[in-house]
Formats: C-alpha cells, structure tokens, sequence
C-alpha cells in the first residue's frame, strides 16, 4: 500500500513538472507571437504611410510633368529637392508628399 502510495505521489510530481514545463514553453511561445504581431503591425503601418504619400506623388502635377517627358527645369521646381543633405528615398518621398500636399 505504501509502494503505491509512493508510486501514484511520483506520477503526480512528474505531471505536475510537465505541466509546468508545457506552461512555460507555451508563455515562451505566446511571447514569440507576440513580438511578431507587434513587428507586422509596425511594417503594415510603414508600408501605409509610404504608400499614402506614393499616392499623392502620382496624383500630383510634378507626376503628370514627369509622364509628359516636360522640361526638367520644370520638373526640378515642382519637386525642389533639399540636395543639401543626404536623406533616405522614404524621407525623400515623404517630403515630396508633403510638398504637394501643401
């Protein structure tokens, strides 16, 4: 009687840690898809923001002079590029955006 006492207390210890070995690793892995949801849904927001002002860009008159092969001075005055500094192609674009916005 005492062996199986022994014996049924031992199977629950050992439950008992895969249990608690099982929770963990699902919290380790919750944790995974966490960050990964929250980095899709920073890369969603970036591709919408770099898409909305791609949007503007090919809806704006400099688009229209750049599709009609216009004069480049032309051009060059619609878009007035800051060449002073060196900034990304997404910076570049947004602040074409924000150009023709305005």
């Amino acid at each position: 009687m005492i062996y199986f006492g022994a014996k049924n207390r031992k199977q629950i210890d050992n439950l008992g840690k895969n249990v608690n070995s099982s929770t963990s690793e699902m919290k380790n892995n919750l944790e995974k898809v966490l960050n990964s949801l929250k980095s899709n849904q920073e890369q969603q927001e970036n591709i919408l923001s770099r898409l909305q002002n791609l949007e503007t860009i090919v809806t704006s008159e400099a688009w229209e002079a750049i599709k009609k092969k216009e004069d480049p001075e032309y051009i060059d005055l619609l878009l007035k590029d800051d060449e002073e500094e060196e900034i990304s192609s997404e910076e570049k674009t947004q602040n074409i955006a924000k150009k023709i916005k305005h």
